[in-house]
């Protein structure tokens, strides 16, 4: 990565690159979106129906196989699942974005860049309109529309530059190595699991001891939260809940207070306190920004690569 006073700040140039070649970015952003549907009787609702399916799964299976009891799992699932599902497919569509368009790569030149931006609107534009159809549903389900709401926006940015720094590297390693696309396969897996899309965060922070009664190794417990924390996604699910369902309440203090056997106000508040919300929200935002600059400088050092390559 050049960061001379020549090149400039690498944001600053992408970003010009990316306005000089908007019509290529925007051709490509339509190409995604009729291509995935292509002879598709239901069209975009498939991208509403797959996430659909998967929380109908998890809800039967928490509610009435593990007879999990928290109020309003489902509304909660759903909200905090719509984020994830938008996430997941970016990253993973992105990690074939270069060997899609091996073809484009090798006939002409573009900021390679693109392509993985183009990948990331085009999924994008079907988060937003399955957030139009969850807006809906919430609206039926009588859930109170508040200023509030408008937290989603700098969660969305937050997501978005994190998405893309991953993109870009994913997208740049895995024309040089094919297991790329199986590691980040299972590596999406297990971070979906670390992630309080399927239960609360109350269930993690409140416990005392670690599975399985490791007594020995309960001094580890505070460090293993503040990871858990940590994981830039955590936040950004939990910030979704709070925006949309919590009215912008803390949404640590918020879990603790409906989990089960809830505790007293003052120990709810000390609990959140331990583990204050803004703070890991901001480590998001700085984490991102790192996934950022470290994608875009693999990215830049194999670029040059990719018509030989891809």
């Amino acid at each position: 990565m050049v960061w001379n006073g020549r090149a400039g700040a690498p944001l600053i140039r992408d970003l010009v690159e990316f306005w000089r070649y908007r019509e290529l970015l925007w051709l490509l952003v339509a190409r995604d979106l009729k291509v995935r549907y292509r002879n598709s009787i239901l069209g975009f609702l498939w991208s509403f129906l797959n996430p659909l399916s998967q929380i109908a799964v998890f809800w039967f299976v928490f509610k009435f196989v593990m007879e999990h009891t928290e109020p309003n799992y489902t509304v909660k699932l759903f909200v905090a699942f719509l984020p994830w599902i938008f996430f997941l497919q970016s990253v993973t569509d992105g990690a074939a974005c270069i060997a899609t368009d091996a073809g484009l790569v090798r006939k002409t030149y573009f900021p390679r860049q693109i392509l993985p931006l183009s990948v990331l609107l085009a999924n994008l534009i079907h988060f937003l309109l399955g957030l139009s159809v969850l807006l809906a549903l919430l609206a039926f389900l009588r859930v109170h529309f508040t200023v509030q709401f408008f937290y989603i926006l700098p969660l969305l940015l937050i997501q978005l530059v994190l998405s893309y720094g991953i993109m870009l590297m994913v997208s740049s390693l895995s024309v040089f190595y094919s297991d790329v696309r199986f590691l980040l396969g299972t590596g999406l897996q297990l971070w979906f699991f670390v992630t309080p899309v399927l239960y609360p965060v109350a269930l993690v922070l409140k416990k005392g001891v670690l599975p399985g009664g490791v007594a020995s190794l309960s001094h580890f417990l505070p460090l293993v939260k503040q990871l858990y924390l940590a994981n830039p996604m955590a936040p950004i699910v939990l910030g979704y809940k709070s925006a949309m369902l919590y009215a912008g309440v803390n949404p640590i203090y918020q879990s603790i207070l409906e989990s089960e056997s809830p505790p007293p106000l003052a120990l709810a508040a000390q609990i959140s306190g331990q583990y204050p919300y803004l703070h890991y929200l901001m480590l998001s935002a700085a984490i991102a920004v790192i996934t950022y600059i470290v994608g875009r400088a693999i990215f830049t050092r194999l670029e040059w690569q990719f018509p030989e390559l891809a």
